[in-house]
């Protein structure tokens, strides 16, 4: 329907979930055992294998990133949409190390691999905490769906600017003309997303949200840096603090934690690569020559003019 709506819905379960999280960390904090911490690196290998949780745990970050591509629908996007990345970084950040301190501490870390960790690490204090195991698992549920619904919010947006630049049909960035969305982008998103959550393995696909999402910060770290030498006088309403050293370090970072990763996803790595080709098979084969036909047609519109 639209960004009002979108909005008051992942509320309401943000707000069921950081209930749940702030409980499980106050009541799950009495029953911590500090010797279940040592080892703190249970590990063979303890720099791959913070990688790898760094590459995986990533997987939790994401979203906050899907923020930036709401700021054509924003008041005042200047102001709020740092307010709101930065904030909901250090807010995470914080429950996240809390959350991780409380589990590996009530339970052992090689008895943590469950499908529902929080949960049953609440069943086994005690049978009077099983109930409070079934809020957490419904918490974890809001969670999941506010960030399926924050995802399509931003994948819609993500694909109605590409298709605005003539990257993909026109048909796609069709707006409703009641809720002012784009539906169609909604409806072929939303489809897809579907028949792929149908068929593929949960772990690979969020593997593949992370190759994708740290590619597109590569991208997108070059472009910034590819653009202040090109166009230094581009008007820049959102700024760039520390650049170009901030660029840099993003890309060393997410280059350095896809590569750690390769060898150890292997099925997703070869996934992986598959996109990447058929997006630069989409980008060479239609969105470059709608491009070069769009430039073309600038070009005679100011010369007519002129």
């Amino acid at each position: 329907r639209g960004v009002k709506e979108s909005t008051k819905v992942a509320t309401i379960m943000v707000g069921v979930n950081m209930f749940m999280i702030l409980s499980f960390i106050l009541v799950g904090s009495h029953y911590v055992d500090p010797g279940n911490w040592h080892p703190f690196f249970p590990v063979a290998h303890p720099i791959q294998g913070v990688m790898m949780g760094a590459f995986l745990i990533f997987f939790a970050y994401v979203g906050f990133d899907a923020i930036s591509t709401t700021a054509e629908e924003t008041e005042n996007p200047q102001r709020d949409l740092p307010i709101a990345i930065l904030g909901t970084l250090i807010i995470c950040t914080v429950l996240y190390v809390c959350v991780a301190l409380v589990l590996t501490g009530i339970v052992p870390v090689d008895m943590i691999n469950v499908n529902a960790p929080i949960a049953d690490a609440m069943s086994s204090i005690g049978t009077k905490w099983a109930w409070f195991a079934k809020f957490i698992a419904i918490g974890a549920l809001c969670a999941l769906t506010s960030v399926l619904l924050i995802y399509q919010l931003g994948t819609t947006r993500i694909l109605y600017a590409i298709s605005r630049d003539r990257f993909l049909p026109r048909s796609w960035r069709a707006i409703h003309k009641k809720f002012k969305t784009p539906h169609v982008m909604t409806w072929i998103s939303g489809i897809v997303v579907i028949v792929c959550g149908l068929f593929m393995d949960l772990n690979i696909s969020a593997a593949l949200c992370n190759f994708g999402t740290f590619t597109s910060f590569v991208i997108i770290c070059i472009a910034v840096l590819i653009l202040r030498k090109t166009e230094p006088n581009r008007h820049r309403p959102f700024r760039v603090p520390c650049c170009p050293w901030f660029p840099v370090i993003g890309i060393v970072i997410c280059c350095v934690l896809i590569i750690f990763s390769l060898n150890t996803l292997k099925t997703s790595s070869v996934y992986f690569a598959l996109w990447l080709l058929v997006g630069v098979l989409i980008y060479a084969l239609y969105g470059y020559h709608q491009k070069r036909i769009e430039e073309r047609g600038k070009i005679i519109r100011k010369r007519v003019k002129g």
